[in-house]
């Protein structure tokens, strides 16, 4: 997933942005369509604490159809749903699980923090033939770890400190290429998420640097 996304999308919303990839697949493809609980009149969609209740049907079944028939059965599926902290959502609301979907092969995922992200990863996640998670950030409708990130590089910068933020919008695909390039070069890294720090995406990436740099 690569996310590439048409021009002047920056000039929507997040929210924008997204009502426009669905708009735009639902129009171009007769074959798709929009399935789940919170869609159309309410207008929202369900937080990811709740994919637990369908557990076996995406990990155990979506997530292994090609690989159990040989690759002759197609999955293609986006589930597109919202995690992390909010106000006042308690806290069977308030989780970040990508890291159980990416322990599980066969879906992509992916965290698009800005507007032509978002639509450009949910319109290539739709057009996939396999399972694909699409994960919003409930509290800025985006990743609000990355707007963390770039607000602290801007105060370091401040103090005369340099620091690259990478955002890497997939974490299956992961981009590793990346993060041990910056720290090859730099010796420095700090990984942010807001997924609990036991065996949170953080872990498997600071794992993979101790390997590959």
């Amino acid at each position: 997933m690569t996310g590439t996304a048409s021009a002047g999308v920056s000039e929507l919303t997040y929210r924008e942005a997204l009502r426009r990839a669905l708009a735009d697949q639902l129009a171009g493809d007769p074959d798709v369509l929009l399935l789940g609980e919170d869609i159309g009149a309410y207008g929202g969609i369900m937080f990811m604490d709740f994919s637990l209740v369908a557990a076996d049907q995406l990990l155990n079944q979506a997530a292994k159809m090609r690989y159990l028939s040989g690759d002759q059965w197609k999955v293609p599926l986006t589930v597109r749903t919202q995690q992390g902290v909010g106000a006042g959502t308690a806290a069977q609301h308030s989780q970040c699980l990508e890291a159980l979907f990416m322990h599980v092969p066969g879906f992509a995922i992916a965290l698009p923090a800005f507007p032509a992200d978002a639509k450009g990863l949910l319109s290539e996640a739709i057009q996939l033939d396999s399972p694909a998670l699409v994960i919003e950030h409930k509290a800025l409708y985006g990743s609000r770890s990355v707007h963390t990130c770039l607000d602290a590089a801007q105060s370091l910068a401040a103090d005369g400190i340099s620091a690259e933020v990478i955002d890497l919008r997939t974490l299956v695909p992961l981009d590793m290429a990346a993060v041990v390039e910056s720290f090859s070069r730099t010796r420095r890294l700090v990984l942010v998420h807001e997924a609990h720090r036991n065996c949170g995406p953080a872990a498997e990436i600071a794992a993979r640097v101790t390997e590959q740099a």
